[in-house]
């Protein structure tokens, strides 16, 4: 009798080591349910330091999208003024510039009222051609506008491409190859102003001016 009792004050005990031993493998995992206040404000390093180096590269890359989406707004004016010349006989499109047609580094100035008949009615005209009227508007410009706050200049009618005047005669805008289309409005792409030519290609200022300095004197 007293060998059983024995046996089962041990069996007893192994049974309370065990569940003792479980209790504490199992007490480091309880405690590292949170963070700690070093583990938190490290993290918070991290993120701030990788918030540096990413933000550079992403303002890079949305200018470089901006650039490229601007010169396919040109590309894209190009096509709807042939698409125009090509039913009028190869007469450009006899409408006033707007008053103020001078590019500058800062944005369009606020639209004057001369402006914005101008832009209505270049607007009018090609959208036939399905050129749409947020092609007329330079994405730069546009963010550029948002951050100073100025919802009601968005809501006008806006063009950062400006057209050159052309004689109504046949042919009169396709007779030299390089002869602009389009200037840009404003420069805020690095370059200065980009500039479309009669055969489709694009240049901007700042290369234009490089190339008529490093071209033979004659």
């Amino acid at each position: 009798m007293l060998v059983h009792l024995t046996d089962g004050c041990c069996k007893e005990q192994r049974s309370r080591l065990q569940f003792d031993r479980r209790a504490s493998l199992n007490e480091p995992h309880r405690r590292r349910a949170g963070f700690t206040i070093l583990e938190i404000a490290t993290t918070v390093v991290i993120i701030g330091i990788l918030a540096t180096l990413v933000f550079p590269v992403y303002t890079s890359f949305r200018g470089r999208a901006e650039a490229l989406q601007c010169a396919s707004n040109m590309k894209g004016l190009g096509l709807g003024a042939q698409a125009y010349m090509t039913d009028h006989g190869g007469r450009w499109p006899q409408i006033s510039p707007p008053s103020d047609a001078t590019t500058s580094t800062d944005g369009p100035p606020p639209a004057p009222e001369s402006q914005n008949q101008s832009a209505e009615q270049w607007i009018a005209v090609l959208g036939q051609y399905g050129i749409a009227e947020k092609t007329w508007r330079c994405p730069s410009v546009e963010q550029r506008i948002k951050q100073r706050g100025q919802p009601a200049a968005l809501e006008k009618k806006r063009i950062d491409y400006i057209p050159t005047i052309f004689e109504p005669a046949p042919e009169s805008a396709t007779k030299w190859p390089k002869h602009p289309w389009f200037v840009e409005r404003s420069a805020l792409h690095g370059s200065g102003p980009n500039v479309l030519f009669a055969d489709g290609s694009m240049s901007n200022l700042s290369e234009l001016r490089n190339a008529a300095n490093t071209a033979p004197k004659r």
